[in-house]
């Protein structure tokens, strides 16, 4: 269960409170703003355990003011959520039977419905995973992640530059024979 903590600068609890409204699957929590979060993640969607990736907005109390799933037919989950001027950018991953998994973006409105969703890669071939997004100020993304190949000890540092409508404008692999890895963009 997500909890709200405030600490002071020695470690001591000044507050700390849950943030589990009901219904609520467990998941990242993010402030947005005056006692008001997101929380995001995945969540079991069915009894064949495939997972979903969801995104809530809530109140410190508890209250759930909405709370959305997104299925695209596998094992998703969201590990980031970007807060846009309207609306948010979920990002995370796909994950096939096989176990690779793609990256996935799904963009919402204000109020978490959904606009898109995209999956880049091909479920079986290659798994690839974000290490940083970067917004641009046309609106678009600059992705840097990191690819893998299945039975392989080979990773290489992915570059993609995104619009705003999720379409892929350019990318670039960057590797050598053995381990190459980003971390973030400075």
């Amino acid at each position: 269960q997500p909890v709200r903590t405030e600490l002071t600068f020695d470690g001591s609890i000044v507050q700390q409170r849950s943030l589990q409204g009901d219904g609520l699957p467990r998941g990242v929590v993010m402030p947005i703003g005056d006692d008001e979060y997101l929380v995001f993640g995945g969540a079991q969607g069915d009894a064949a355990g495939i997972t979903n990736a969801f995104l809530a907005r809530m109140q410190g109390d508890g209250q759930v003011l909405w709370l959305k799933f997104y299925d695209s037919g596998g094992w998703e989950s969201a590990n980031r959520c970007h807060v846009l001027d309207d609306g948010f950018l979920l990002t995370g991953g796909v994950q096939g039977p096989d176990y690779t998994s793609n990256i996935m973006f799904i963009r919402t409105d204000a109020s978490g419905n959904q606009l898109w969703k995209k999956v880049y890669g091909e479920i079986g071939t290659v798994s690839e995973g974000i290490a940083s997004l970067t917004p641009l100020s046309d609106g678009g993304f600059f992705l840097v992640g990191n690819q893998s190949i299945p039975q392989s000890a080979n990773t290489n540092i992915i570059l993609k530059g995104i619009n705003n409508q999720g379409d892929i404008l350019w990318e670039k692999t960057i590797g050598a024979e053995y381990e190459d890895a980003a971390l973030a963009v400075i």
